[in-house]
């Protein structure tokens, strides 16, 4: 599939397909340009998030090209992908190193932590992080 967005050519013929992923709705493709733009080829059924569309007065699935940063790009990799295979295509991350993350919680939760964090004199950041590392490390 050839794209034109915003005057850039997203091109899965000539793009580097470095990964996929595929669901009971959906299949998306990660390409990487010569540039090092990266971009989703997709798929879905009428029962995808991402694709279902209206035609009419009914749902159907559709595909389509989605343009990602380098930033939006690693999200989608470390969502769908393991471990080995996002440091194929992006490298090893460190342990210490940061990401910003998006997260939806009770109000009770956030208010718990930032007292918690308070008390202890922390980051809510550093809290959530030593709690994750302590419940879910393997």
């Amino acid at each position: 599939m050839k794209k034109i967005i915003q005057n850039r050519v997203y091109d899965t013929e000539t793009a580097e397909l470095v990964a996929s992923y595929h669901d009971s709705t959906c299949a998306e493709r990660l390409y990487r340009k010569r540039t090092g733009e990266f971009f989703i080829h997709g798929r879905g059924s009428s029962d995808s998030d991402d694709y279902a569309v209206w035609k009419g007065n009914r749902v159907s699935g559709s595909e389509r090209i989605k343009p990602l940063t380098p930033k939006l790009a690693m999200a989608w990799a470390a969502k769908h992908l393991n471990r080995q295979q996002y440091d194929d295509i992006f490298g090893a991350v460190a342990d210490d190193q940061k990401i910003t993350i998006s997260l939806s919680l009770p109000v009770g939760a956030i208010n718990t932590l930032k007292n918690a964090a308070a008390e202890q004199g922390r980051t809510a950041s550093a809290l959530i992080a030593e709690l994750i590392l302590q419940c879910l490390r393997d």
